[in-house]
């Protein structure tokens, strides 16, 4: 088989690339939020939820209900259950990560 005949596959074109992206995204933002909130504020790793930190929780999941719920007033969008859900999942794996990574990243 030449190299002409192999079929190309790109990481883009596997269906459910989009909710990677969402969860990425998210994750990176609820990481660096509960990152920089945790070094402003006197938090042990033994109360990771605290009420201020609930409340960032809800926050950003309200935050990505809402712009799932307003994507068909703009042009070529739609809402997506399983947008929201890799929204919500990207939270709590941000906030996961940042606790986890706080300590390695204070020596």
């Amino acid at each position: 088989m030449s190299s002409s005949e192999v079929p190309s596959t790109k990481l883009w074109d596997f269906k459910g690339i989009d909710k990677l992206v969402h969860l990425g995204m998210y994750s990176a933002l609820s990481f660096v939020l509960f990152f920089e909130r945790s070094k402003t504020q006197a938090i042990t790793s033994k109360q990771p939820f605290s009420r201020p930190n609930v409340w960032l929780i809800i926050l950003l999941i309200a935050a990505g209900g809402m712009i799932e719920l307003i994507q068909p007033a703009l042009a070529n969008r739609s809402r997506e259950l399983m947008d929201f859900l890799a929204n919500t999942l990207g939270v709590f794996l941000g906030f996961y990560l940042q606790t986890w990574f706080k300590p390695l990243l204070k020596r």
